[in-house]
């Protein structure tokens, strides 16, 4: 030990007027191959050493200065391979009991300053009720723990509700979901998140927005608004049902509107009904025009004509033959400004179900 580390140890600790003899300083070859050492531990020392000193240069230099396209990809790998050796040490249950014991014991306060989560959806589940997902963003650091206030109010509004969402179940691996109850039907919510610790909270989320869903009618229907042609019929909204391989519709149209007035073509994955006018209008008016929510079969087995209603006026009756008879519709058209009803209300017969309960259905 004294003819390895005893020059080291004096330079170091000014280790003088000892009574321990200590040998002379040795030059920079007896230092990297000491006579004393092994051959295969002096080899296997250098090469770590060697090693080291270049993993070392590879992280400390900036990333700008590494001009040769093998130094970025060498350096890239060892930083993936750094970040893969962290997150297994963080599985092993040492680690973990390790951690535990560090964010019991400290109270909080080896935890991070919290930073806004991030990549915030949300999505309409059930009647009066959304599940929101968000990603967090978490520091490197075994003690930081934190959990999450979340506010809900309606767009437009002033006012919101919070709510507080802790480590209770609430975590799947790298996301947090929640859900959110007791919220009105038919109604554009808007949501936010932020993280709190005992330092404090961070800043807000980018808000979201969402309309829930709502308690379709007896045939499984709603409504829906109409296009810009619906302010010059009774009622600017078009009421659609569902049944076993069919969607229904009723869209009004203007009072003395002729078949020859309405410009009407379906696809398997699109409506267009328009208003032509009487005279021509330069442009026709949509009446309902988008996207439909699911695939219907071909055109020719599209069916309209138009007929009067004492509620409704006079309207065209259109009947959709679904490409899957026993699918439940949620909305008829693919849009967020056409309200989307709760499936768990709906209802259609598969031809699985008694005579009993067909009753009961209709009862």
């Amino acid at each position: 030990w004294l003819k390895l580390f005893g020059p080291s140890v004096r330079y170091f600790l000014k280790f003088r007027g000892s009574s321990v003899p200590m040998p002379p300083r040795r030059t920079w070859g007896e230092m990297v191959w000491p006579p004393e050492a092994p051959l295969w531990l002096v080899i296997s020392g250098n090469i770590s050493l060697t090693m080291f000193a270049c993993c070392f240069l590879l992280l400390v230099v900036p990333k700008r200065f590494l001009f040769k396209r093998f130094l970025r990809k060498a350096r890239a790998k060892l930083v993936s391979s750094l970040r893969r050796m962290v997150f297994l040490s963080s599985q092993g249950p040492f680690f973990r009991l390790f951690a535990w014991c560090g964010r019991r014991c400290s109270c909080g306060y080896l935890a991070s300053r919290c930073r806004p989560p991030q990549s915030v959806k949300v999505k309409a589940t059930r009647l009066g009720e959304v599940m929101m997902f968000w990603s967090p963003q978490l520091p490197m650091n075994p003690f930081h723990e934190e959990f999450y206030v979340i506010e809900w109010g309606r767009v437009g509004a002033s006012t919101w509700n919070e709510m507080a969402v802790r480590e209770s179940g609430s975590k799947d691996q790298d996301r947090w979901k929640t859900t959110l109850s007791s919220l009105p039907e038919m109604t554009y919510i808007r949501v936010r998140v932020r993280a709190l610790n005992r330092h404090g909270p961070s800043s807000w989320s980018d808000e979201v927005s969402v309309l829930t869903l709502v308690k379709p009618n007896d045939d499984g229907g709603f409504i829906g608004p109409l296009g810009s042609a619906g302010d010059l019929c009774k009622t600017q909204t078009y009421h659609w049902a569902q049944i076993r391989g069919d969607i229904n519709l009723k869209i009004p149209i203007p009072d003395g509107c002729k078949g020859k007035d309405i410009k009407f073509k379906a696809l398997p994955s699109r409506l267009e009904v328009s208003y032509l006018g009487s005279p021509p209008l330069l442009e026709p008016q949509p009446l309902l025009v988008g996207l439909l929510s699911k695939r219907i079969t071909k055109a020719d087995d599209v069916f309209w004509e138009i007929q009067t209603d004492d509620k409704i006026g006079r309207h065209i009756a259109v009947t959709l033959q679904k490409s899957e008879a026993t699918e439940k519709w949620a909305s008829v058209m693919d849009d967020d400004n056409h309200p989307r009803v709760d499936l768990s209300y709906v209802r259609v017969f598969t031809g699985e179900e008694s005579i009993t309960d067909m009753t009961e259905m209709y009862e």
